[in-house]
């Protein structure tokens, strides 16, 4: 009955052949005797000169007393900081005296006393006195064997001194179990890494060991199972750019496409700039987790975000990063460990040569893209089988997306510029004239289906002018409706990829329906297609460095917006393609409806048709998961959600939201307008919004369709280099993005003064009838 303490150190030296200082145990029912009626505590002499002889022999200057209770270092209670333990004391005959009745004093406090209580346990006094010769090590500290994460978590301190707990200046390594041998912790840390983790396995439970090291030698002092664990774990997502691309709630196809995508991008984009692959495998957890997808919506998983900046070099990506993502909540700036040696000097060279040479590489894609998305595009009959399609549009992701680092080449190009650019112009210059430096595109990507869709407009409108009708249903009954329609189909054949939420698999293309897209362009007003007034290219008197950074920031926007159009060219293909298979499910019984495929995740699609399903019938799922969606449809999210628990996902908390008046917003395309108010909260191509400002969640490439008709656009979301903000600026339009929950808080029919520079709506009048 010498209690856990003293029998772990047993088992260290003996069982575990671990180095232990040289101890000496003395059982206190050896050494003390009470009277039970007077509770007087006496020492028993002959036992005490027996045991102060042996120690004598031993010739130990300083030593530690320290008990060793019956209750304690329990697997499921600890009694931690309990019992007495005194250190660093000069050995005699007295303080042997002295310390053994302090100790076992110790075993029935109050403080013992309460801690039984608390936990419902029956005070259980006695135990040991543990006598240690001291060992002054020049670190010493605690191991927790599991941290909930996979990792051995060593705090220390650079003394003698076991005062790592609640010790501000405790320093600490975590060390994966996986990869001890190549964790960054010292040698000695890793031997102890090695050994705790085979004391782990043998025992079988988390282990909390303390240790010392003076340079040459390890040793331990005591070993206890961890009574605490954290199996808890924290993730947090932010949709602030990605619920551009995809708003609301996103059907699981979609989701698992486009993970999928990520996951293969963002490596090869990476080894282009020079990190080593190594680096890369190690990480890969990291690219698999770039997405969330919480409630049926979309979001980045941003600290694997921050992880993915953190391998790009260069010291301010970071800063360039939130500058150009505009998370809701931006992360503390990172502390700069990074070493100056030659390899991150050749790796940042490597990344600037990368960088500059950007043009080249894009105009690359473009034209390899152009061949073999021509290529693939006539892969993808109708007629063939439902394998085959699959296996074409696997085929047409890993032909077309391994040529997407490039793009994402030029997105970091496009951060990097603007970040440098931004920082440059708000030192001496206004807001206004940093909107400014951002107009003038050269290629106008993002245009060029604004203007076809006005000179069809200006053409139906012509012929129904010219046929003396005042409407596109009463157009059909003249001479002019087949040229009309033969003018439409070569648009649609043009841009059909260009649609409201494009880059949602199950979005249905705006181009199917003749009529609204002639409807949508006959609305469109006559927008200024030119370059706008103060374009960007008359900014001499900025100086040489902006004019160069101004000139790298529009050109890599300009690329970034010609590359978006050709992203929602490869999805249309695979959207098109799976809607097929889709058909041939249906047509099995394996889902009701050709659409009901975009319900399911990829990998259930592959495993029904090459025969790795337990069950073909694939109703159930879809049902289900379309009572999912419809719920989620009204689920409030917010722009940041976190989560913590043993399944993280599971336990999420929405950021509050600002309380209040409404907040300005970022102004991103200057021009001060008023105007009556459209609140459109889904893309709907009869609605009229000619000289009305429109009021809109986001904007989406598809969603500028409308642009041909506003006078002025407010969004939810966005900033300077969202899509609507760059269109707005080419067209002249005003625009404020970030103008939260302008959506709920305007009405239809409400007038307001909006300043796309200040990111000032001011209401005017509200509408308080029904008309």
């Amino acid at each position: 009955m010498i209690g856990n303490k003293a029998n772990n150190l047993i088992r260290l030296r003996d069982e575990f052949q671990l180095s232990v200082p040289d101890f000496l145990i003395i059982p206190f029912d050896e050494a003390i005797e009470k009277n039970r009626k007077t509770d007087i505590i006496t020492l028993n002499n002959a036992a005490i000169d027996k045991v102060h002889l042996e120690l004598e022999k031993k010739g130990w200057g300083k030593v530690s007393f320290r008990t060793s209770a019956l209750q304690e270092d329990g697997e499921r209670s600890s009694f931690a900081g309990q019992y007495k333990s005194f250190v660093d004391i000069t050995y005699s005959k007295t303080a042997l005296k002295k310390y053994i009745i302090d100790c076992y004093k110790s075993t029935f406090s109050e403080g013992v006393r309460q801690y039984a209580c608390k936990h419902g346990l029956e005070l259980k006094a006695g135990g040991s006195l543990i006598v240690q010769e001291m060992f002054y090590g020049k670190q010493s500290g605690v191991i927790f064997s599991e941290d909930g994460n996979g990792n051995m978590h060593i705090v220390y301190t650079d003394s003698w001194k076991n005062a790592v707990v609640e010790n501000e200046s405790a320093k600490q390594y975590l060390v994966p179990k996986i990869s001890i041998a190549n964790s960054v912790a010292p040698s000695h840390m890793r031997k102890l890494a090695n050994e705790v983790s085979r004391l782990e396995q043998t025992l079988n439970m988390p282990l909390d060991i303390e240790w010392s090291y003076d340079g040459k030698s390890l040793v331990y002092l005591q070993m206890r199972p961890q009574t605490t664990t954290n199996l808890d774990y924290d993730l947090v997502w932010d949709s602030t750019n990605i619920s551009e691309n995809y708003p609301g709630t996103t059907l699981p196809l979609t989701y698992s496409f486009i993970r999928s995508i990520y996951a293969q991008v963002y490596p090869e984009f990476l080894q282009i700039i020079g990190i080593n692959k190594n680096i890369l495998n190690a990480k890969s957890d990291v690219f698999e987790n770039m997405l969330g997808y919480l409630n049926g919506h979309v979001y980045y998983r941003i600290s694997n975000w921050y992880k993915l900046v953190e391998l790009i070099p260069g010291r301010h990506n970071q800063v360039y990063f939130e500058s150009m993502l505009n998370p809701v909540k931006k992360r503390g700036a990172l502390k700069n460990t990074t070493r100056m040696d030659v390899r991150s000097t050749m790796a940042i060279a490597r990344f600037i040569w990368v960088i500059l040479n950007s043009p080249r590489i894009s105009r690359k894609f473009t034209r390899l893209f152009s061949q073999r998305y021509g290529a693939l595009h006539q892969a993808i009959p109708d007629n063939v089988n439902a394998n085959t399609i699959f296996y074409n549009i696997q085929q047409t992701k890993s032909s077309l997306l391994e040529l997407w680092a490039m793009p994402v080449l030029n997105d970091f190009r496009t951060m990097v510029f603007h970040g440098m650019l931004k920082k440059q112009l708000l030192k001496r210059y206004s807001h206004e004239e940093y909107l400014q430096v951002l107009q003038g595109l050269t290629k106008r990507a993002s245009i060029k289906p604004l203007q076809a869709l006005q000179e069809l407009g200006d053409f139906i409108n012509s012929q129904i002018k010219k046929q003396n009708v005042t409407t596109i249903d009463l157009l059909k009954n003249t001479e002019s409706w087949q040229e009309c329609i033969d003018k439409t189909m070569a648009y649609t054949k043009k841009y059909s990829a260009r649609t409201p939420d494009e880059l949602k698999l199950e979005s249905v293309p705006i181009t199917e329906n003749i009529e609204d897209i002639m409807i949508l362009a006959s609305h469109s007003n006559g927008s200024n297609y030119n370059s706008p007034p103060n374009s960007g290219t008359q900014i001499s008197t900025h100086g040489l460095l902006i004019h160069y950074l101004a000139k790298n920031t529009r050109q890599a926007i300009d690329w970034r917006e010609s590359f978006r159009f050709n992203r929602a060219q490869v999805f249309r293909m695979a959207s098109d393609a799976y809607l097929v298979i889709g058909k041939r499910f249906s047509d099995e019984g394996i889902i009701d409806t050709p659409r009901d495929i975009y319900y399911l995740y990829e990998r259930e699609i592959e495993e029904i048709i090459n025969g790795h399903t337990l069950d073909y019938n694939a109703k159930y799922l879809v049902t289900s998961r379309k009572n999912k969606i419809k719920e989620y449809e009204s689920c409030t999210m917010s722009l940041l959600v976190s989560g913590r628990g043993k399944i993280a996902p599971i336990h999420l908390v929405n950021e509050k939201k600002p309380s209040g008046k409404l907040q300005l917003g970022t102004g991103v395309s200057n021009g001060k307008v008023s105007g009556y108010i459209v609140v459109a909260t889904t893309f709907n191509p009869h609605l009229d919004i000619s000289g009305k400002i429109l009021v809109v969640t986001h904007i989406d490439p598809g969603w500028t369709l409308l642009f041909t008709q506003a006078v002025g656009v407010i969004t939810e979301r966005g900033n300077a280099l969202s899509h609507v903000a760059i269109v707005a600026r080419e067209l002249g339009i005003p625009a404020i993005v970030g103008a939260q929950d302008s959506t709920t808080r305007y009405k239809n029919g409400d007038f307001v003064i909006m300043d796309g520079l200040s990111g000032e709506i001011i209401l005017e009048k509200r509408k308080t009838d029904n008309k």
